[in-house]
């Protein structure tokens, strides 16, 4: 299931499935390029909650890490937890970043009018004992999604948690040749554990952004993505600790059309780059692959 929203500018897709933003574009009446910068992959989805590892395993791998990618698209919340779960976490069934982007999402509210129209879904996360909302806003007028959102403890006992925006941008909006990814960040550090025997850059080394070590001794300037087919990289970066308002953005030349993302640092005060260019071979990726992460929220890795 999804909710398509729109404006006379542009048309946002959200899915019931993990509440995955899957598509944003202007709307062809404006003239404006209608390309969709979102990543989109190349395997059939299905809805993320109805993932049965007897039946769907060989098609999108394991439960920890399949379960997320039958359904996964574009831009994901990822909650309560950023990455893997422990091996306790797993046995109960909990899989790759958190509840949140798994979960099926119901629309709560929905208001609409000449001058904007407003929609707001929402999921329970039981094992964390959480509440999200998340509403989205478009005015007319305006190319511009507004997102509000919200996390609920339904527990008396504090909880520590994650809380990034899975924000995946992708071909063909995506190119090495045409696209410039620009970010407000100051420095970084490459992940410390490789990239499954693949890794573009060194582990472990802290560098200013945007240029990153390589395991030859080189750098390689992160504003051109994809620069080699057949690997991939994770690096977590600083956004600039002088603004109250950051940013992360990508440009496509040729097209000429420009996304961006404007947030609060004191919400989300770190960026997660990740590519993955034709590098992973197992299921569902099987090295057919670019995809490209830009992931602000409030932890590195």
């Amino acid at each position: 299931g999804a909710y398509l929203m729109g404006n006379d500018m542009v048309r946002l897709l959200s899915l019931t499935g993990g509440g995955h933003i899957s598509d944003f574009h202007f709307d062809e009446s404006t003239g404006l390029p209608s390309l969709n910068p979102l990543w989109v992959p190349p395997w059939k989805t299905i809805e993320p909650y109805r993932y049965r590892q007897v039946v769907h395993a060989s098609r999108y791998g394991s439960p920890v890490a399949g379960k997320l990618l039958s359904g996964l698209t574009g831009h994901n919340i990822c909650l309560d937890y950023f990455g893997e779960p422990s091996e306790e976490e797993a046995g109960y069934g909990l899989s790759l970043h958190g509840e949140a982007p798994s979960q099926k999402w119901k629309k709560t509210k929905l208001r609409a009018g000449n001058k904007q129209v407003a929609l707001t879904l929402s999921t329970t996360l039981p094992a964390a004992g959480l509440k999200f909302n998340r509403e989205i806003r478009l005015r007319a007028g305006e190319s511009v999604a507004y997102f509000k959102e919200t996390v609920m403890n339904q527990r008396p006992a504090d909880h520590l948690f994650h809380w990034t925006q899975h924000v995946t941008f992708g071909p063909p909006f995506v190119s090495h040749r045409d696209s410039i990814v620009t970010i407000s960040a100051t420095k970084g550090k490459t992940f410390p554990h490789g990239y499954e025997g693949h890794a573009l850059l060194e582990s472990a080394r802290e560098f200013r952004w945007p240029h990153a070590p390589t395991p030859t001794g080189k750098t390689v300037d992160l504003t051109r993505p994809f620069p080699r087919r057949g690997f991939g990289f994770v690096a977590g970066v600083l956004l600039d600790q002088a603004r109250d308002v950051v940013f992360i953005a990508v440009l496509n030349t040729r097209v000429r059309l420009l996304i961006g993302y404007c947030f609060r640092r004191c919400d989300f005060p770190w960026v997660t780059v990740w590519q993955e260019n034709r590098a992973m071979t197992d299921p569902p990726w099987l090295g057919r692959c670019q995809a490209m992460g830009l992931e602000f929220g409030t932890t590195p890795f």
